[in-house]
């Protein structure tokens, strides 16, 4: 499954694309209050458990590249970790990259296939409050604050908003993103 945009190339991952990967997962510009980088065999499990994603369940998180480049630059996609509270669309973009609309970009493409392809009924992401960069992604791709939710552990002792929107909902809206 590939995805493509004006500017993007996304798909699955593939074994080539892991040091660029670990990369991301161990930038500490990326990292949020109390979170510590990835390296090593964690950044090794979360890479091969996104692949891992496609073959169990047909979807899973893209790699993000620049089609005029070709460098990686980031991941997004559809995902739902174990003990997840609902599936998610979600995304990093490296932060050299930050601020030329890239996220938005690859998330608009995802959210399309998710509702267009995949048929999901609806799609939420787990935002902190104060991260008001992926607040605005979210708003911009048509979702909206739902309010606060749980996590599983380990992440249950940091505050997170439920953003999300419907498949009705973005059915029935003009596609401008």
């Amino acid at each position: 499954m590939i995805l493509e945009t004006a500017r993007l190339i996304l798909r699955p991952p593939a074994e080539a694309d892991f040091e660029a990967w670990a990369a991301l997962l161990a930038d500490p510009d990326l990292l949020e209050e109390g979170e510590k980088p990835v390296t090593g065999p964690e950044a090794w499990r979360a890479f091969a458990a996104a692949a891992g994603s496609w073959y169990l369940r047909g979807y899973g998180v893209f790699g993000v590249f620049e089609r005029e480049s070709g460098s990686f630059i980031g991941r997004v996609g559809p995902h739902k970790p174990y003990g997840w509270p609902d599936r998610e669309l979600g995304w990093v973009i490296a932060p050299r990259y930050q601020g030329q609309g890239y996220a938005v970009e690859a998330a608009s493409a995802c959210r399309d296939w998710i509702f267009d392809v995949l048929k999901w009924p609806h799609i939420i992401h787990t935002i902190r409050p104060e991260n008001l960069a992926s607040c605005a992604i979210a708003t911009k791709i048509g979702s909206r604050n739902l309010g606060p939710v749980q996590l599983p552990p380990p992440y249950d002792k940091v505050q997170n908003d439920k953003w999300g929107q419907t498949r009705d909902a973005y059915l029935k809206r003009e596609r401008h993103v």
